[in-house]
């Protein structure tokens, strides 16, 4: 069955329903109507995934956990999880960064003889420390 959504063409299985025409029931507008009934629903199991979580959702429709394993975590999330002495490095140098910044915004505080800028940068190395 050739269908579209948003403007992108796809094909899906036709729905395979079996069914049967019932006794006749009366008439509906002039009309002999008769009653169909659904013998058998076919039920095929779907892998499906939500936010990368896996499940599926049985005949009764029950969601699932799904036997399948669940996606493999991007290899940047794993590094990064795993290397929490990369990120202490990082803080470390980060920390000598503003240090090393501060003493050179002191040193032209002093050249320029600002003590009232050079107490608050003392103050600000303090809390550095």
């Amino acid at each position: 069955m050739d269908l579209t959504y948003r403007g992108r063409r796809y094909t899906t299985p036709a729905a395979s329903t079996r069914s049967y025409d019932g006794a006749w029931n009366g008439y509906y507008r002039g009309l002999p109507w008769h009653r169909h009934e659904v013998r058998a629903i076919p039920h095929t199991p779907q892998e499906l995934s939500y936010r990368g979580v896996p499940y599926s959702v049985n005949r009764k429709g029950q969601v699932m956990p799904s036997s399948r394993p669940r996606k493999a975590a991007p290899t940047w999330a794993l590094t990064a999880r795993a290397s929490t002495h990369r990120v202490t490095e990082v803080a470390v140098r980060h920390h000598e960064a503003l240090v090393s910044r501060l003493e050179a915004r002191m040193a032209i505080a002093r050249n320029q003889g600002n003590t009232q800028l050079l107490q608050d940068l003392e103050s600000e190395r303090q809390q550095l420390a």
